[in-house]
């Protein structure tokens, strides 16, 4: 027997008569058979000729309710030895996966570095500005010191002033006994007062300068 779609060969025991027909055990042991050649030829069979031997099989099984679930059987069987991938296209689609894991993985690692990029970015402004703040607290400390030393040396001015209005604050006494003989001494003092004088009002311009650089020092603060 001999189908002319798929080109498939059936050889059951010789009949006397053609008009004898074949039992539904050797029917069902040539489909076996045969079936599961087409299954292992599968992969390599064409596509056409598969789709024309389930077509034709489907066909027998509609028409002969008795081999209905045999042939459903065969029919799931086919289907699941055809969709077992070769060796070879396994391999090849875990290569794919492979690949599309290791793009995800590329994807991944760019995001990162770019994520770093922007750490470093804000780290080095981080930098910038505690430095700035250090330079700043640097200068805040000079300018502490400098207007102490101002302070000190305002300090030191005022005692000598105190000391200057102290003296004038003595009372001088002269006996009228020795006023011939104390002349020149009064001159002197007179002299000598005058010096003062001249002296506290010089004391007097560095306390208003040392003054003006401490107004000056607040305003810079």
């Amino acid at each position: 027997m001999q189908s002319r779609e798929t080109g498939y060969k059936a050889l059951f025991k010789d009949q006397t008569t053609p008009k004898d027909k074949v039992s539904h055990i050797e029917l069902e042991l040539w489909l076996e058979r045969n079936l599961r050649e087409r299954a292992r030829n599968s992969k390599r069979g064409s596509e056409e000729r598969i789709k024309i031997f389930v077509e034709m099989l489907e066909k027998i099984a509609a028409s002969d309710p008795v081999f209905g679930c045999f042939i459903d059987r065969a029919l799931i069987d086919i289907t699941a030895e055809k969709e077992t991938a070769p060796t070879e296209v396994q391999a090849l689609q875990r290569l794919i996966v492979q690949e599309q894991r290791l793009d995800q993985l590329k994807t991944e690692t760019q995001e990162i570095e770019k994520e770093n990029e922007q750490l470093k970015r804000q780290l080095n402004e981080i930098n910038h500005h505690i430095e700035r703040r250090q330079q700043e607290v640097t200068d805040l400390e000079a300018t502490m010191r400098q207007r102490s030393d101002l302070f000190e040396k305002q300090r030191q001015l005022n005692d000598q002033l105190n000391k200057l209005f102290k003296v004038f604050d003595d009372p001088l006494i002269v006996h009228e006994e020795k006023v011939e003989t104390d002349a020149p001494q009064i001159i002197s003092l007179r002299s000598h007062n005058e010096s003062l004088r001249e002296k506290v009002l010089s004391i007097q311009k560095c306390i208003a300068i040392a003054e003006e650089e401490i107004q000056t020092i607040k305003s810079l603060k």
